[in-house]
This record gives structure tokens, sequence and C-alpha cells, in this order.
């Protein structure tokens, strides 16, 4: 008879606990509830030990996983990193552009989550040939786990002129101009970002010859909301 009335218990409090649903928080803590709603940013809940009690709220990053009366489980891990990588905006962006010895304006677009182009314009040149360079490039990128540091390949090509002077004989031009190399990009914080790369191809003029060798760009932009 008393065994009976173990293996009775027994199964109360199986059933019991598989009409239950259990929040299973960050910090480690069991709760047994009975889920009620799941929004967007947060999960609505009775306790189950008081089904009249007030509904509780908790938010959804503070959710490890949730595992239902009827045995499926929703676990929230790659829900928050989205979420927070959301935060981090990678698809137009406003900037400076320095690239072999000319600087000035620059503009991104990422076309997918592993393609981005670049419109440079370089009006602004740092060395005595007054060099000035117009183009593009593209950009493949290698995305990290963490979206603060992204590794690239790049290919570029664009004009880039020249008005100088040597030896009282003044002598200007225009020729087309390429690289290629690899490079990466740094967020400061969310929505500004700091990229150095190095590359080879042709840049650069001295004399009356174009020069092709080493190139190294950098560059800061801002990413729009």
């Amino acid at each position: 008879m008393k065994s009976t009335l173990i293996l009775i218990a027994l199964l109360l409090n199986s059933i019991v606990s598989n009409s239950q649903d259990l929040i299973i928080k960050r910090t480690g803590e069991d709760i047994n509830s009975k889920v009620l709603e799941i929004s967007n940013n947060e999960v609505k809940f009775k306790k189950w030990e008081n089904l009249d009690g007030p509904i509780i709220s908790i938010p959804k990053n503070e959710i490890l996983m949730i595992r239902y009366q009827n045995g499926t489980k929703d676990i929230f891990n790659d829900e928050i990193k989205n979420k927070s990588n959301a935060n981090i905006n990678n698809k137009l962006a406003l900037g400076l552009q320095y690239q072999t010895l000319t600087f000035g304006a620059s503009i991104k677009y990422q076309i997918d989550r592993h393609s981005v182009i670049q419109a440079s314009f370089n009006p602004i040149s740092v060395d005595v040939t007054n060099l000035n360079y117009y183009g593009g490039r593209y950009y493949y990128l290698f995305p990290q786990d963490s979206p603060r540091f992204t590794p690239y390949l790049f290919a570029g090509a664009g004009l880039v002129t020249y008005n100088s002077k040597s030896y009282n004989y003044n002598y200007s031009g225009s020729f087309f101009g390429y690289n290629a190399g690899g490079g990466f990009e740094g967020r400061v914080v969310d929505n500004l970002a700091l990229s150095l790369d190095a590359g080879y191809g042709k840049l650069n003029f001295s004399g009356f010859y174009t020069v092709v060798g080493l190139n190294l760009g950098f560059g800061i932009h801002y990413y729009i909301k």
C-alpha cells in the first residue's frame, strides 16, 4: 500500500512538472511558470505556484531559454546577439579617405554581408606632384563574431591627375590608376569607424613616369543610422 502511494505521488509530480513552463534566466535562476506572451522586448508570465496572482514581465535579454510544457523550447542567444549587432549600422557611411598622397571625401555603401562599394573624391595632395585621385573600390568583408572589427580585401581603380614643376618645366597629365590589397576596419563607437590598409598598384607619379609600388590608405567614416 505504501509503495502504491509513493508511485502515485511520483506520477502526480511528473504530471505537474510536465504541465508547466520553465524559464531559465542568464543568472542560472529557474522559474516555474505559465508563459502568457512573448513580445520583441519582454516575456510575460505567471508564477506556477500562484496562477491567480499578478502577471510578471522580464526583459528578454535576461532570459537564456524557455522550456515549454509540451517539450519544445526557445533559446534566446542568437536573438540577443542579432539585436546587439543590429545597433551597429553597416549600410551607408560618409567620411574622409587618404589614398597614396591624396586626401578627400568618401562614401561607402554595403550591398550585402560581404560586399561594400566605395567612391572617393580626393582633390587634396600632400606631395609636390599635386596628385589627385577620383575613383572607387570594391571591398570583400570577412565578418567576425564581433562586428566592431572587420578584416577585408579590396580592389580599386580610378583617374589619377598630376600637375607639377621640375627644373622650371611644368608637366601635367593623368593616367588610369589601380591597386589591390587588404586591411581592417574597427569601430570606435557604434557609428564611427577607422580603417587602415595596404595594397600594391599604380597610383603614383615621379618625374615623367608612373610608379607601380606599395600603396597605403586609411579612412574615417561615420555610418548613418
